[in-house]
């Protein structure tokens, strides 16, 4: 697919924003029937709303 991808510290600012936006949306969608966005490096992201 030609994805340049890298691997981020935690106490990257990238990896904090990242951290911040999937605590963010964790509230937004906790009364939904939405579903993990992301997880690890290993997952995948994943939406599901039914």
């Amino acid at each position: 697919m030609g994805l340049n991808l890298r691997t981020l510290e935690q106490d990257d600012p990238i990896w904090r924003k990242i951290w911040e936006l999937y605590c963010r949306t964790l509230l937004v969608f906790l009364d939904t029937k939405a579903y993990e966005l992301f997880k690890t490096s290993e997952a995948h992201i994943l939406v599901t709303t039914q």
